[in-house]
């Protein structure tokens, strides 16, 4: 498997899912058609930063926990 924002964000949704079965998760916004409560994953700002022998990659995720809007 390849490592990918969208592989990442995918492992989350289904670990959520598997915890809260009856609780539907997005991984975008959504403008319409959402179902509350609900569970929102969205990229944040990431970093890459180089080290002796090696690069730093921080990637930046916010987990919302919307109940109703």
């Amino acid at each position: 498997m390849k490592f990918t924002i969208q592989n990442l964000l995918s492992s989350l949704a289904g670990v959520l899912k598997t915890g809260y079965p009856d609780r539907p998760v997005y991984t975008s916004p959504n403008q319409q058609g959402t179902e509350f409560p609900c569970f929102f994953i969205f990229l944040m700002p990431s970093s890459i930063e180089d080290g002796i022998g090696a690069v730093f990659c921080g990637i930046g995720l916010d987990l919302v926990f919307v109940q109703q809007r």
